[in-house]
């Protein structure tokens, strides 16, 4: 199954307008500090993420509004690369698409939901704030 990019750039239209937009250290939260490393405009970062979380869904990475059937297409190759093609489609750049990508990304690593081969759930990352 491939992904129909002209039913999702409809539905990521509307989700985009529905996005609130919030401060914080979550995921889908935008700190200071991100809009600094990352680059990111505050008033681009609803599109942003809605076209994360919209990739996330449809290749089955999570469970979201996203993930129905008349979406999804888990055999679609979750990468940072096949994500940059996809948000362009929907009118992202190359740039917002890999900030948001690694934004997410270094969220996963400082919430410790992903582990580098050198560490342990009681090393480095999970110790950092010791040091």
């Amino acid at each position: 199954m491939a992904i129909n990019i002209e039913k999702v750039r409809a539905q990521y239209e509307k989700a985009v307008g529905k996005q609130p937009f919030s401060r914080g250290l979550d995921w889908n939260e935008l700190s200071l500090e991100e809009d600094y490393v990352f680059d990111i405009e505050p008033e681009r970062w609803r599109a942003m993420l809605v076209a994360y979380d919209c990739y996330s869904g449809i290749t089955g990475q999570s469970h979201n509004d996203w993930y129905g059937p008349e979406y999804s297409d888990p055999s679609a190759e979750f990468s940072r690369e096949a994500f940059l093609v996809f948000a362009k489609e929907l009118g992202l750049t190359y740039r917002e698409a890999f900030a948001v990508w690694a934004k997410v990304e270094w969220w996963e690593i400082r919430t410790n939901l992903t582990f580098f081969k050198d560490e342990q759930e009681t090393g480095a990352s999970a110790n950092r704030d010791e040091a």
